[in-house]
């Protein structure tokens, strides 16, 4: 993961990005739906950001570590969250956990932000108990090529707000590496607003009615797979 994702300052990002209607009435009910229950688990929030999931996790009974790329990131989550293990790392990198150590992987609109999954989905594999779950949630491929894109089956970057760079990836590029790094998938969902976001913001409501904007998939690590 690029170091520019660190530009993010926390406040800005709490204030405008954790409690926009795309992030509280869509990504995080979608995400919620798909997760086990938590008590006695182990769980990784993979890109933890300001600490919400790792807060909810934490509150459910799991024991949790949350891992983010910036400093000002993992301060906040460490004080937001102080029973939690809160770590600075590149997702980009191999990771310093122990294998299969974890019930439950977490990533919440991180992973956009980088360029190639393969080394990263391995590490979960790795990190994951068999059976484990992988759940994550990115911006859904359609409307990111709809916003930008040239050609829908190449990674493309897009150079995003507050000077951060993300990455679009066909849909079969991303089930590919997947399936290549040892996960069987159990669920994808493209969730539709309600009408709370009506009522937050209209024009986007309409927008997510008519395109898909965020994708959400549940996998599996497989002990076949991951045995090969």
């Amino acid at each position: 993961m690029d170091a520019n994702l660190t530009r993010f300052a926390s406040d800005d990002y709490a204030k405008n990005v954790e409690n926009h209607p795309y992030h509280r009435l869509l990504n995080k009910p979608a995400l919620l739906s798909l997760m086990p229950a938590l008590k006695g688990l182990h769980v990784l929030d993979a890109g933890c950001g300001t600490g919400w999931f790792t807060e909810y996790f934490a509150s459910e009974g799991a024991s949790v570590t949350g891992l983010d790329i910036s400093e000002a990131m993992v301060e906040r989550t460490k004080a937001r969250v102080p029973t939690a293990t809160v770590l600075q790392a590149d997702l980009a990198e191999p990771l310093e956990l122990e294998q299969n150590s974890f019930d439950l992987i977490l990533s919440s609109l991180t992973l956009q932000y980088l360029e190639s999954w393969t080394l990263t989905f391995s590490e979960f594999n790795r990190v994951l108990k068999v059976n484990g779950n992988f759940i994550f949630s990115v911006h859904h491929p359609f409307e990111e090529f709809k916003l930008s894109g040239e050609n829908y089956f190449a990674t493309e970057e897009r150079k995003r707000q507050r000077g951060t760079v993300s990455f679009r990836r066909p849909l079969s590029l991303m089930t590919e590496t997947l399936y290549q790094t040892g996960f069987v998938i159990e669920r994808v969902l493209e969730p539709l607003p309600d009408a709370a976001y009506a009522e937050a913001d209209p024009e986007g409501y309409e927008g997510l009615l008519k395109f898909p904007g965020l994708l959400v998939v549940r996998a599996r690590k497989s002990p076949v797979l991951s045995e090969e």
